[in-house]
């Protein structure tokens, strides 16, 4: 019977490794930049652990769609994907219409900014 290794802090603590390896292997020079460079790391970290949580599942407590991250982290852009397969729109589009948004109805105060984030809730639930 295997003990359970694996909950989410765990998980997210061994992802940060990857990605600042990752990171390490850019030679972008902003820190956005270097953080979706290279995501070799990060792929090879799901497909390790989708292997793992198939042959012993038992060793999750949490469940992670490790077929999604691994096919979102082998697209040409990771983020593009998530905010794809969110707000239907690439990351650049995203921040556009949230700037264009905010820049019609931001009076400046507290909520502007909320009822800017209700408009932008057109992704899929």
């Amino acid at each position: 019977m295997s003990t359970v290794i694996y909950n989410k802090e765990n998980i997210y603590k061994e992802f940060n490794v990857a990605k600042q390896k990752d990171i390490e292997l850019s030679d972008k020079k902003t820190q956005e930049e270097k953080e979706n460079d290279n995501h070799t790391n990060r792929l090879q970290f799901c497909k390790d652990h989708k292997e793992l949580n198939e042959k012993d599942p038992g060793l999750y407590d949490c469940d992670i769609k490790w077929d999604s991250l691994i096919t979102a982290y082998s697209s040409e852009s990771p983020r593009d994907h998530f905010y794809q397969s969110v707000f239907g729109r690439t990351y650049a589009e995203q921040m556009s219409f949230e700037t264009s948004e905010s820049e019609k109805d931001d009076d400046g105060g507290e909520d502007s900014y909320y009822r800017s984030r209700r408009k932008n809730r057109s992704y899929k639930r």
